[in-house]
């Protein structure tokens, strides 16, 4: 090897000395309090929020930086502690225990590498059908590392379905409420927060199943007083919809079809006349009631007479 060679290969290390301290030869730096961290050469966004364990979006938003801002070496910017945990790919390098979106705390989840919806189901002991219904997510095994997951109060435990569609779905002409036409930048998270409705409620009401977001110039019912959006309507309250669409009162209660269940092992359970509950509910084939409808069981409904065991 010649000594120019020697001298070239020397200044490529030199270089990349201050990269590497910020991964894995630097000590341990979990953020406990805000720093004021110093720009080094080939720093970015994303690098440094791996590196704090922080979203770059709140590094942004604390520093008043533009989207799409270029970092010069010698730049200093505020990392905050109460800022939420990293969403990006990178690996983390000093990760926060009790970020927000770590623990679900805040009500959020950031995805990590190899997380799958029914590990973090289980982990918070929320449905898996909930996580798909609130975050428009049609395929719980493909998330990407960096998601931010919402984790909505009052969800059904792991391993329930929640109510994910009416069996009577009626107009909506007669409920208080408004109309809202999409533009072309809206998702229905945002769309969500703007009129805080959970984003459930607004699913069901305009039976827009798992579609992650909808088309521009789609016309959505925003119904008056319905659950706010960090939270998840009953099914109860979807029945109240119902019945004030169609008129009527509604005096019973609201059962949510779940995995393995009929409207005949329904009825036997709760003691009710199942062609009673057939009749209340507008349905003609029992094949169309899947995991997930929500029934209405009437008051007024006769015991059970069919062949299963009453009470089971």
């Amino acid at each position: 090897m010649n000594w120019k060679r020697a001298i070239l290969l020397l200044l490529v290390v030199l270089v990349a000395v201050p990269v590497a301290a910020q991964e894995a030869d630097a000590p341990a730096q979990i953020l406990e309090s805000d720093v004021t961290y110093t720009v080094v050469e080939r720093d970015n966004l994303d690098r440094i929020g791996a590196f704090f364990d922080v979203r770059v979006a709140c590094i942004r938003e604390t520093n008043n930086l533009p989207v799409g801002a270029i970092l010069q070496p010698g730049d200093q910017l505020v990392i905050s502690a109460t800022c939420p945990a990293y969403d990006g790919a990178a690996p983390v390098i000093n990760p926060r225990p009790n970020a927000p979106g770590r623990t679900g705390a805040d009500g959020t989840y950031v995805v990590r590498p190899q997380d799958t919806l029914d590990e973090i189901g289980q982990v918070f002991n929320i449905s898996v059908q909930a996580l798909k219904q609130v975050n428009g997510i049609p395929d719980g095994r493909r998330l990407e590392a960096g998601t931010v997951i919402m984790l909505p109060v009052n969800a059904p435990e792991y391993g329930m379905f929640p109510a994910m569609t009416l069996a009577n779905a009626p107009e909506m002409a007669n409920v208080p409420g408004q109309t809202y036409v999409t533009t072309a930048n809206d998702t229905l998270m945002d769309i969500a927060q703007r009129f805080n409705i959970s984003i459930v409620t607004l699913r069901v009401v305009n039976n827009l199943g798992y579609a992650p977001n909808v088309a521009p110039g789609t016309s959505l019912f925003i119904p008056e007083g319905a659950t706010p959006y960090n939270g998840f309507p009953n099914p109860a309250e979807l029945h109240q919809l119902e019945s004030r669409a169609e008129g009527a009162e509604f005096s019973g209660e609201v059962v949510v079809v779940q995995p393995q269940e009929t409207v005949d092992g329904i009825g036997a359970r709760l003691n009710k006349d199942h062609y009673c509950i057939l009749a209340a509910n507008n349905i003609t084939n029992t094949r169309m009631v899947i995991p997930g409808t929500a029934l209405v069981i009437p008051a007024e409904c006769g015991p059970y007479t069919g062949f299963d065991v009453v009470g089971r």
